[in-house]
């Protein structure tokens, strides 16, 4: 089967020079592209089945965070996924630590941001792919985008596993970090 295209977003030109050249090697190195925007300003020619976000949120001010909600809103197709990786409380601690990033966070800071732009919250469990120290500490969550606020759709598709299962696959990572 072949693999899907994937899209990585930074705004940082050494950590998509990084990304190019650790990728490289990679069998599928054809199915990576890497772009260089910044998340907040981004309208890409297409919307996205699924945006995965690797430690994104927790690294932008909070204040950030409802233009964070509606960029996501409006980056991905109707029934689109999101698909966050929580970090736990044993990693990137002190969570409270004044100036941040990271700054604390909690699903109810996703659900409370997500809710209300059109997202129902399908699952959050551990993260079993997480590497070394991160294992046991981190989540994947998903939210998926609803489709004029049927929410009995939504719980239906989740009860029978997923059923909608797109042809091609976009994942946007992005760590926001500044070059």
């Amino acid at each position: 089967m072949p693999r899907a295209p994937r899209g990585r977003l930074d705004i940082s030109d050494t950590a998509i020079k990084r990304a190019i050249e650790l990728s490289s090697s990679s069998p599928n190195a054809d199915c990576f592209t890497f772009i260089k925007e910044d998340f907040f300003t981004w309208r890409p020619t297409e919307l996205f089945d699924l945006i995965f976000d690797y430690l994104f949120f927790c690294c932008i001010e909070p204040d950030m965070r409802s233009a964070w909600a509606s960029q996501m809103r409006d980056l991905l197709k109707p029934w689109g996924a999101h698909n966050p990786n929580i970090p736990g409380h044993d990693y990137l601690c002190p969570y409270d630590h004044v100036g941040g990033p990271p700054y604390k966070l909690s699903i109810a800071d996703y659900e409370e941001l997500l809710h209300p732009m059109g997202f129902e919250a399908v699952s959050v469990a551990e993260n079993k792919l997480a590497v070394g120290p991160r294992k046991g500490n981190e989540l994947i969550g998903r939210w998926k985008k609803v489709v004029n606020n049927d929410r009995t759709i939504a719980v239906e598709e989740n009860r029978i596993g997923n059923a909608l299962k797109p042809s091609y696959l976009h994942a946007i990572l992005h760590s926001y970090t500044l070059s």
